[in-house]
This record gives structure tokens, sequence and C-alpha cells, in this order.
């Protein structure tokens, strides 16, 4: 029997059933969170125990504005609680307050100025109104009286109306207020009995003119440059031709203008078929207009008139009889066309169509529509009246569940084939030669590693190509401490690089690496044995015990501190009543920390983790 290594140790974290010879490489099963993620993640863990506890960030303060119940693990964000007035519309809004304290005041707009003249003692908010005291006269009839005025300073003048103006007729010194009386000084004839005397003139300057009578329009006919004062005599020039034998002779007229026309006798009616339109004497030879059509073709041809006038008619041939069938109302010559009525059915469909009736009496009988054709698929023999829906007869397979079902046929001609579902894909795994029909069950050849035990097993082949590798477990993250680059399969044993000091010899001694970095030094201080403390849990979350063995101490003074010698907590503890001391590190980050503490004056370090 071959010799097969490895761990053969069942209860083993890497325990291998193929194995008959145990190799020393069995490996504790070690429970814990083995989710890196977790808070509560612990590396040295090998096997998950379900005990992960998610980390949920948010603000942990319950005093907090924004704390959260939820949170596992403070992220900072925790916003103090500012009490305040919240509302923006408030009058004593505060923007940085977060929580209603019930303070808010109602916004008052108004006056806010108390020297304004409408100052408003209620107002807190200054809305633009004020109006400022202004001195001055408020007595509205006052000469100078100050509309803008809200305080009366008792320097009102008393109006005095009248005209104001220096240069005026009616002039008043004494008036401070114009009334509009003014006249202005207007010099001018003021005789009445003057030819240019002016009733608007004030003051007389003089220019008075005596009235001279007579016809004073230089147009007229008798016109008198001399006079000033029309009489009411003047004539009209009348212009005209003053030869009594003229055409145009005019007797009004008193001005010769040299129009006159001589006399032309002849017709001067316009109407009248010879008007002569040089004539300007009728000379009673004018002939009267006949209107009337002129055209012999017309139907209304008047052989009496001398002038058409447009009104000729058309010869429209037709039936003009009005009780004819054909009847043509526009016919105005008749052509002996006219027929007589005949009745009956004209309805081309019904049963009883009268060919030769050209009058519908209501006598029809509806037709029955439907195909009449005999060799239809659809031949009625109730039909009268072919409506065009014959279908022709079309043979074939009508069983929808034939292969070879024909939608269009409308005859059964017993050629149907049955169906035979199945692969029909020639090069498919499960090709069916019997199959017509593609059931879409059809496997494509996949070659590959059909050995479910190779490591290079395929699920997915079903033709085997003999590629089949054996599998060789071990760990393969080549950033792995126990990086095994034989192995093709991972077995689960890989530990992550821990690097540290590994040297028992030196106060920082960190059990759980397993790379020297050259970090090991001691820390200071001095071990002793009389005391055997001991740390727990170690890794520790939230609360790390300290027991003392054959030791009184009811009182420690500790610090933690990290591997440089920095202090991160200083503080006196007490014992519980079981004796053991508790030390609260849930704000510590994951890491390595030293724990040193005091004992009957003597210092004792040990090292622990934090997860």
């Amino acid at each position: 029997i071959d010799v097969i290594l490895g761990c053969t140790n069942v209860e083993a974290f890497n325990y291998d059933i193929d194995a008959n010879e145990n190799d020393g490489t069995c490996i504790a099963v070690i429970d814990g969170c083995t989710d890196e993620d977790a808070l509560n993640f612990d590396e040295s863990a090998n096997t998950d125990d379900g005990s992960c506890i998610i980390i949920v960030s948010g603000c942990t303060d319950e005093a907090a504005f924004n704390f959260d119940a939820d949170a596992t693990t403070d992220d900072s964000s925790c916003i103090a609680v500012i009490e305040g007035c919240i509302y923006s519309t408030a009058f004593n809004y505060n923007p940085d307050a977060n929580t209603y304290d019930g303070s808010c005041t109602a916004v008052i707009l108004g006056c806010i100025t108390p020297e304004a003249l409408n100052y408003n003692p209620n107002a807190n908010t200054d809305d633009g109104t004020c109006i400022a005291s202004v001195n001055g006269c408020t007595t509205t009839n006052a000469f100078n009286y100050n509309i803008d005025a809200t305080v009366d300073d008792g320097s009102c003048i008393a109006t005095v109306n009248g005209c104001t103006n220096s240069i005026a007729f009616n002039y008043n010194e004494e008036a401070n207020t114009d009334d509009g009386s003014c006249e202005a000084v207007l010099e001018g004839c003021s005789d009445a009995t003057a030819f240019n005397y002016n009733a608007d003139a004030n003051t007389d300057d003089g220019s008075c003119i005596a009235v001279l009578i007579g016809c004073i329009d230089s147009t007229a006919f008798n016109y008198n440059a001399e006079a000033n004062t029309d009489d009411g005599l003047c004539e009209a020039v009348v212009e005209g031709c003053l030869d009594s034998l003229a055409f145009n002779y005019n007797a009004d007229a008193n001005t010769d203008n040299d129009s006159c026309v001589e006399v032309l006798n002849g017709c001067t009616d316009i109407t009248a078929t010879n008007y002569d339109s040089l004539a300007n004497t009728n000379d009673g030879s004018c002939i009267a207009t006949v209107n009337g059509c002129l055209d012999d073709t017309a139907f209304n041809y008047d052989d009496q008139a001398n002038t058409d006038d447009g009104s000729c008619i058309s010869v429209i041939i037709g039936c003009v009889n009005s009780f004819a069938f054909n009847y043509n109302p526009d016919a105005n010559t008749d052509d002996g066309s006219c027929l007589p009525f005949i009745y009956g059915c004209i309805d081309e469909t019904a049963q009883n169509y009268n060919s030769e009736a050209n009058t519908d009496d209501g006598s029809c009988i509806d037709a029955i529509l439907g195909c009449i054709d005999p060799t239809a698929f659809n031949y009625s023999n109730l039909a009268t009246y072919d409506d065009g829906s014959c279908i022709a007869v079309l043979e074939g397979c009508t069983d929808l569940n034939s292969i070879n079902y024909n939608a269009e046929a409308n005859t059964d001609d017993g050629s149907c084939i049955s169906i035979i579902e199945g692969c029909t894909d020639a090069t498919a795994l499960n090709y069916n030669a019997e199959a017509n029909t593609d059931d879409g069950s059809c496997e494509a050849v996949v070659e590959g590693c059909t050995d479910a035990t190779a490591f290079n097993y395929n699920a997915d082949a079903n033709t085997d190509d003999d590629s089949c590798i054996a599998i060789i477990e071990g760990c393969t993250d080549a950033t792995a401490f126990n990086y095994d680059e034989e192995a093709n399969t991972d077995d689960g044993t890989c530990e992550a690089v821990v690097e540290g000091c590994i040297d028992e010899a030196y106060d920082n001694f960190d059990p759980l690496a397993n790379t020297d970095d050259g970090s090991c030094s001691n820390v200071g201080v001095e071990e002793i044995s009389d005391f055997n403390l001991s740390l727990y849990p170690n890794p520790a979350e939230n609360v790390l015990r300290i027991s003392l063995d054959n030791s009184p101490e009811k009182i420690l003074n500790i610090q933690v501190m990290n591997y440089i010698g920095a202090i991160f907590i200083e503080q006196t503890i007490l014992a519980n009543s079981n004796g053991t001391f508790e030390l609260e590190v849930s704000h510590l980050d994951q890491g390595v920390y030293i724990l040193k503490t005091i004992v009957n004056g003597t210092a004792i370090s040990n090292p622990w983790m934090k997860k």
C-alpha cells in the first residue's frame, strides 16, 4: 500500500481522508469569526462559528442629535444637540439649531424707530414704512401750507387772493396768491363809433379810423378800394359768353371770358341710335333705340330690334313635356325624345328587378346575398344574388396538430402527418433521426474532463477528452505564510503572514506573528514570576479582564501602550467581588497592545490583542 502523508486526525482542521500516515501537519480547529469585514473578526480562527457581528458605522452617542441605535462602530459623525427656533419664518430663527425648544417668535412688521411719526412699539421687524417728523404749516388753506409737514410750527400766513402779475392791467400789490383774474394790458381804439373800434381794448392808443361805406370785396364786380365798411351791395363777377347769337350765350354774365361757341345742329339724344356727340343743338333727327337679340340663330331672335342688348338665349334641344319621364327643364326646343313613365322595381339586386322600368314603385323584394357558384367552398343554395364572397376550394391538411398543417386549406385531403418531437440537429449529442419537429432539447457536444474527482472536472462536459488532472490540495494563496506552489486546490489551510516579534525573550513578543519583522525590543519593564497575571478574553473586544493569583491587591494602576511606547489608557481600576479587574477597551483600534501594571511597586507587562 502506498504511503500517503497528511493529517490523519479526524478532529483537525486539515484532516486528510486519503492520508494513511500522519506527517505532523495537523492544524487544530479554531472557532471564531472569519469575516475580515466583521466587527469581531478573529484572524487566528480557521472555522467560522457564526458569531460575526456586522460593522454598522454611525453615531453611537445617545446624547447626540443624530444618535443611531443600530450603529456598532462610531464614525465620528455625531452632531451635538443645539436647541433653538428652527423655523426660518420666525423672528428669532436660529440657522444653527437642530432641536426645537418652543422659543420661536412671530415676525411683526412695522416702524421700529421711536422718533418716527408712525412708531409701532409692538413691531420687531422694520418694514421700511417709518415716517419722519417734518415741522411746518399744516393749515391747508394757508398761503404757506406744507403738504409734507407733520407738526405745525405756527408759521402759517393767511391767503390773499388777487392778481399778482405786476404788468397786468388789474395788478394787486397786496395779493400773495394769484386767483387767475389777471387781465393783460390791451391797447387799441376804444371809440365804439370808429371803424377800428376794439371791444377788448382797455387802453386807448389814439388809432381810431372814421367809417367809409362801400363794396369792400376786391373780387366783386363793383369793388370800392377806398371803402372800409361793406354796404352789402357787392355784385359778384359772372364770367361767360356775352354774344346773344352764340350757342352758349349767358344773359346773367357781366364779364366776357371769350368762351362763345358756334351753334352745331344734330341729334343730341345719347339714347338714340344716331346720336351726334359733336352736335350742341338738337334738330329733331333722332331715331329711337329698340333693344333686343340680333342673333338670328338664337332662341329669342328679334327682327324688330336695332340694338343688341345681350339677351340672346342659345337653343337647347330636349324634352320640354313636363309630364314626360325625361323632361328637361333647361330645354327650350322639343326634339321629340320624350318618354312615358314605366313603373316597376329598378334595383338590380332585387329578386323582382324590372329592366324595362325607369321609375321605382317601391315593389322591390330584397335579394338574399351569398355565393351562388356551386363549385365554391362556401356555395349557398338559398342565395338569389351573388355578393362576390365565393371562396375557392383549397385542399390540404386542416389538422392543427399535424406537422404539415396548412392554415390556408379549407378542405382536408387526408394528407396530415403526425408530429414527432425530438432533437433534429444531426451534430447534437441526442440527435433523433425519426423526429420531424425540433423540441429544443438538443444538447451540444461539450468535450472536457468528466471525472468529478479531477481538479479540472467540467460539469458542463458530456464527452471526456482525456484532459483530467489529479487534485493536489494545499494553500494556493501566493501571499500566504504557508503557500504551496504545487497545490492546485486550496484546502483552507492558508495562514496569513503576520509580521511581528517572534522571539519570546523580548517584551514585545507577538504570539500571533509568524514572520519576524525585526521589531523585537524590551519595553523597559521588569517581569516577575511571583504573581501569575492572566488576561482574558484574548483577543478582547469590549472588556479585558485581569486576574492576579497569589495577590491581595484590590487596586491596580494600569497602562495600555503599543510596542513603541505610546500610551492609550492610564487609569486606576478596582477589583470586582470575585477578585478580578475589568478594563473597558471597546474604543481602541484593532491590534496588539501591552498592558503594564504595578503590583507592590513592581511592574508587570503582558501583550494582548484587541479585535
